[in-house]
């Protein structure tokens, strides 16, 4: 009868350890809901190759023509000469904007860069 109440102890044990092996194995691996993570764009270089397009536009820099296509986008005039009132009202555009600017950039790893904080 004594071993009997030992093997059960055992049997106890040993579902109470796998249980808790469990849920710590299932709660390490999954990131907390609170982390911070996405995407992030370099400003310069999204600028740059938006511009170029609407200069120039080419294989290179055909990535930024959904960012143009955008109802709200502030175009280069038909002088197409990016001065400073243009490179201003840009900003802006870029600033309110930047999940469009991260989707269409996406593919190009050097200017946008995932994060987690």
């Amino acid at each position: 009868m004594r071993s009997y109440k030992i093997l059960a102890f055992i049997i106890f044990l040993f579902i109470t350890f796998n249980k808790a092996q469990a849920q710590t194995n299932s709660s390490s691996s999954v990131a907390p809901s609170d982390a911070v993570t996405g995407y992030t764009y370099d400003f310069d270089a999204a600028k740059k190759i938006i511009i170029e397009h609407q200069i120039q536009p080419n294989e290179t820099n055909v990535i930024a023509k959904p960012i143009i296509k955008q109802k709200s986008f502030p175009k280069i005039g038909n002088n197409k000469i990016a001065d400073s009132a243009y490179h201003e009202s840009l900003k802006v555009w870029m600033e309110k904007n930047p999940t469009i600017i991260i989707e269409a950039l996406k593919s190009r790893k050097d200017i946008v860069i995932p994060f987690i904080k």
